[in-house]
């Protein structure tokens, strides 16, 4: 990132100034949160740190990110999607997840088009807790991944025959 300060007026009151900051032309994809320290000549004010903040957006995007699936029951299944956009229309070659319990659905002879839709089922086990994994799609554009979550519930425990209700 670099920075570059313009003034845009000048008068009796002071002198404004205007900070232009530039990202690399290959800065990756995701949220930007830096300091930047402006050095003055003001002796009240040596130096100034200015907050920016941006993200930026890749040739291809998952929403959401991460993908929330559900608290579910054991053997519950839901499905949501997940929704694939490109700077440009684009197709969809593959997607894999390391989820256990969790199919994705492509459409292969889908055409290309800037936003794509894969469905992502999950089939909860029976095994209770925190059930988190990854979703690798790649694109003709390029390749993105999302974090998937979801959470299994603690099995009913059945009533003991002759307890009072």
């Amino acid at each position: 990132m670099s920075g570059k300060v313009v003034e845009t007026t000048r008068d009796e009151n002071g002198v404004c100034y205007e900070l232009q900051v530039q990202l690399a032309e290959k800065a990756p994809a995701g949220l930007i949160r830096e300091h930047l320290i402006l050095v003055t000549s003001d002796p009240r004010a040596r130096q100034i740190p200015v907050l920016v903040e941006g993200e930026v957006v890749g040739e291809v995007t998952v929403s959401p990110s991460p993908l929330f699936l559900g608290s579910l029951r054991p053997g519950e299944k839901v499905t949501k999607q997940l929704v694939v956009r490109g700077k440009k229309a684009l197709r969809v070659l593959s997607a894999t997840t390391d989820c256990e319990g969790v199919q994705l659905t492509l459409r292969k002879d889908a055409p290309a088009r800037p936003v794509q839709l894969i469905p992502v089922t999950f089939s909860a086990g029976e095994e209770p807790g925190k059930v988190t994994g990854k979703v690798r799609i790649e694109t003709d554009l390029g390749r993105v991944e999302v974090e998937l979550l979801a959470y299994v519930a603690q099995a009913a425990q059945p009533q003991a025959s002759g307890e009072e209700e």
